[in-house]
């Protein structure tokens, strides 16, 4: 099943795959860390392990 939105994003992966509660969830983070610095590091984990982590 698709993720629908943000909030069924979050509680899915707070529950589903034990993301860390008290970040909010995956989305937040992201939201909090910046998506542009997110994905400036995805592209260097890219770059040194392949690419399972492009963005």
């Amino acid at each position: 099943m698709p993720v629908r939105n943000s909030c069924d994003g979050e509680i899915g992966a707070v529950f589903g795959i034990g993301f860390p509660p008290f970040t909010g969830g995956p989305f937040r983070y992201m939201d909090q860390q910046g998506i542009s610095n997110i994905v400036d590091i995805m592209h260097r984990l890219a770059q040194k392990y392949g690419n399972n982590f492009v963005p």
